[in-house]
């Protein structure tokens, strides 16, 4: 059987916000693109109560290979698109869409070569239930 990475909040780093109230800007907020990676950029922005918010940003090609998470977690496009891939279900997900996957559901993340050569921003919620 194959070692499937599970990805809880600190797989992400030190979050760069925490506390009772907080207002980010998804867009300008998001990791630099990485180009000539094979995986796209990340940062942990929030570390809030029972949740936490990380952002990516995809360049075409990228891709987040077969893992799960921790927690259940919401996932969805904030500018782009990025295709998520639970079992054999695909989906694509662009600004507006949104999707919820529970906790140890093997996953995936590509952005299509075909995408914006600007990046693709892709907001993480995950939903750990622990308080700061």
């Amino acid at each position: 059987m194959t070692n499937i990475p599970v990805n809880s909040p600190e797989t992400f780093g030190d979050a760069e916000q925490s506390g009772t109230a907080a207002t980010i800007d998804l867009v300008a907020q998001a990791p630099e693109p990485q180009p000539g990676k094979q995986r796209p950029a990340v940062k942990r922005v929030l570390q809030g109560n029972r949740a936490n918010l990380i952002l990516f940003t995809f360049l075409p090609g990228q891709v987040l290979p077969d893992h799960e998470a921790a927690h259940p977690i919401f996932v969805q496009a904030i500018t782009g698109r990025v295709t998520f891939t639970v079992g054999n279900e695909v989906t694509t997900l662009t600004p507006g869409t949104i999707m919820h996957v529970d906790q140890h559901v093997r996953h995936r993340v590509d952005c299509p070569e075909d995408a914006d050569p600007a990046g693709s921003v892709f907001l993480l919620t995950m939903l750990t239930g622990e308080d700061r």
